[in-house]
């Protein structure tokens, strides 16, 4: 999620030969530039290679918040996934120098991956798998065929830990599951304290995402989440997993998330609701229509038991 209040002067640098104003550029800035003035992104580094002239232009701040640094041509990033097309582009240099093949398998630096195993089908529970019948090579890494994968999906737990966290001006908590422990005479035998994890945003930031919040209640995807006389804050969410059809549908229907707390100002409780498979497929707005009633009924009825209204 990202928003900013306000746009950095944007600066460009020039190397390289050509045209001082490369034709077609003067175009494609105002594109980022409108990004950044709406607050859908904080800021943007970005470049440009036309008739050998390379056109690096900054714009905007380096994260949320007016507070934060503005952005330069320099700053550094964290490139994430583009670290496979660099690392590709790295190996094939390899290739060319011969270092390696493309049919190389990686188990030669890679032991762990003598004896993979993989699952029976692509739909298969992950208890259910077999050993591979060919070694991964660095061809299948490079063409993204090697068959490894991950679970990324977030738990519920982590996801009412995000909302938590907002809700504390960015600060977040070890959850627990026993505050208290008494003996059959009620005398205290043990007591859980409240511990910090960490310090995973700013004040500023938390209650900037708090508004973003509030406004899916009041007026976006998550209006079901209202709870009549008090400030709701919450996010929806759907997700489509499975495997998909040859149209590129999805066989399976969407998972359906909320997460969110309340009452915003002096926050009680933070939930996270999934109903898998509860969405309905190609509505975009599941989250909202399936889970949010959810979680209102389970912050309402926990606000009510303790005398919040």
């Amino acid at each position: 999620m990202s928003h900013s209040n306000s746009t950095h002067c944007c600066r460009t640098k020039r190397t390289g030969s050509g045209p001082d104003a490369p034709a077609g550029l003067g175009r494609v800035w105002p594109v980022p530039d409108a990004q950044v003035a709406s607050g859908r992104i904080p800021g943007y580094v970005a470049g440009a290679r036309v008739g050998g002239q390379v056109t690096v232009r900054a714009g905007g701040r380096t994260a949320v918040g007016t507070g934060s640094p503005p952005m330069r041509e320099d700053t550094l990033f964290r490139i994430a996934s583009v670290t496979k097309p660099i690392g590709g582009a790295l190996a094939l240099s390899l290739v060319q120098d011969g270092v390696l093949t493309l049919d190389d398998p990686v188990a030669r630096w890679l032991p762990e991956a003598a004896s993979p195993r993989v699952l029976l089908s692509p739909s298969a529970p992950l208890d259910q798998t077999t050993d591979v019948t060919r070694p991964i090579t660095v061809r299948h890494l490079l063409t993204l065929t090697c068959g490894w994968g991950a679970v990324l999906e977030e738990t519920p737990l982590q996801a009412a830990m995000i909302s938590a966290a907002i809700a504390n001006h960015g600060t977040l908590m070890k959850p627990y599951l026993v505050s208290e422990e008494q003996a059959p005479n009620l005398s205290v035998l043990s007591h859980t304290d409240p511990q910090v994890v960490d310090q995973a945003m700013t004040s500023q930031q938390a209650d900037e995402l708090t508004q973003m919040m509030v406004d899916v209640v009041n007026k976006g995807t998550g209006t079901a989440a209202q709870i009549p006389g008090m400030q709701v804050a919450g996010k929806t969410g759907t997700a489509d997993n499975g495997p998909q059809n040859p149209d590129g549908s999805y066989v399976n229907p969407p998972h359906a998330w909320f997460s969110g707390f309340a009452p915003v100002g002096n926050p009680k409780i933070a939930v996270a609701v999934i109903l898998e498979n509860g969405g309905v497929n190609g509505n975009e707005t599941t989250g909202g229509l399936a889970a949010a009633p959810v979680a209102q009924a389970v912050m309402k009825a926990y606000l009510t038991s303790i005398g919040v209204k």
